[in-house]
């Protein structure tokens, strides 16, 4: 079973990277490069929490929603991930890797779209509930 599994999570991994093109691909592995302070600074960031509403707040969430956009990730790149059981390419017997840099590089870079995509989503998200929030109150 767990060979199956394996072999699902390699051909999974292996469309996503193709879906996202050469380009959108290489920008995602450039996040993780040896070296490159601003790609780790970009993922630092976007794990980042807001903080509280404010015009300060608004603008490091746009400028973090427009570096993500950047990257240019496609929709429908991760068409068929399991979602069940929450479920994630590289878990089952094995664990993902905390330190990305030891998956193999289509895990990589599955993984850091996914975490990209989520993040685009989230940010979303939280700038229309801070804009409407902020809206109300006037």
């Amino acid at each position: 079973m767990s060979a199956a599994r394996a072999r699902a999570d390699r051909v999974f991994c292996t469309r996503t990277v193709a879906r996202l093109g050469e380009v959108c691909a290489r920008r995602l592995l450039d996040l993780m490069a040896e070296g490159n302070e601003d790609g780790t600074a970009l993922l630092a960031s976007l794990k980042r929490d807001p903080g509280a509403v404010g015009l300060d707040s608004l603008l490091t969430e746009i400028a973090k929603l427009a570096a993500v956009r950047q990257l240019e990730l496609r929709r429908g790149m991760l068409t068929g991930c399991s979602e069940n059981g929450g479920r994630v390419v590289g878990s089952g017997d094995q664990d993902v890797p905390l330190d990305l840099r030891d998956a193999g590089e289509d895990v990589r870079t599955t993984l850091l779209a996914a975490l990209c995509a989520s993040w685009q989503a989230e940010i979303t998200d939280a700038l229309v509930h801070k804009i409407n929030a902020r809206a109300e109150r006037r």
